[in-house]
């Protein structure tokens, strides 16, 4: 039996070593200092362009591990039987994809118009990085899980893939009011969150994506 779609979900796997970048908070610092602050827009850049690109290459990741689920089913002849199964992921993929058709957000743009409004703007962008990466990462788990278990009764594995939700729910109001009265000092921990969460959001990805993708492998 070999499954056509694998090498496409295989590509998209892959290439989360161009688009999942970790990003060192440290260095970040020590480049702001030595650059007298022009790094941080850089960096500030940075942050908008990967979560994007990752974004982007989950929407594939997804829709081909959906097809690869029908694919599944056809070989097998189970199509049917699970027919209710897969139409429930066919709606989650489809819902998933909607919703990152609507967190597409241009680096450039936003970093001109902070850049514009003398910084007012990067509250809108720390507004949006984490509350972007909060609704994929509970969207993205429910599939992955959901499209596992279905793989699993497709003969597909014998064990769901559990993906832990690493990013933890953050207050932008709170996180704004704590960075006033500090006088900006809390804001430096606010930034750091930034980095930190992305780059554990990625980690969490490797070991759930190569588990995903050693079982896929075996049936492919």
């Amino acid at each position: 039996m070999t499954l056509e779609t694998f090498p496409l979900l295989d590509r998209e796997s892959r290439r989360r070593i161009e688009t999942d970048k970790e990003m060192s908070f440290g260095l970040y610092i020590v480049l702001t200092i030595i650059t007298f602050g022009i790094y941080a827009i850089y960096a500030f850049y940075k942050l908008i362009q990967r979560e994007q690109e990752h974004f982007g290459r989950m929407t594939r990741f997804n829709d081909d591990l959906y097809k690869l689920a029908v694919e599944q089913g056809e070989d097998t002849g189970r199509t049917g039987e699970l027919s209710a199964d897969l139409e429930k992921l066919r709606g989650m993929n489809e819902d998933f994809q909607r919703l990152q058709a609507g967190k597409e957000r241009s680096p450039a743009l936003w970093t001109i118009i902070s850049i514009v409004t003398l910084g007012i703007a990067y509250l809108y962008v720390y507004y949006f990085l984490h509350k972007d990466l909060m609704e994929h990462q509970r969207a993205e788990a429910e599939y992955i899980e959901k499209a596992s278990l279905l793989l699993n009764r497709l003969g597909v594995g014998k064990h769901p893939i559990a993906v832990e939700q690493v990013v933890r729910e953050r207050s932008f109001a709170l996180y704004l009011l704590l960075s006033l009265v500090s006088f900006g000092l809390f804001g430096i921990y606010w930034n750091y969150t930034f980095f930190k969460d992305g780059n554990e959001h990625f980690l969490e990805h490797r070991r759930f994506e190569d588990q995903l993708m050693n079982v896929v492998r075996t049936a492919a």
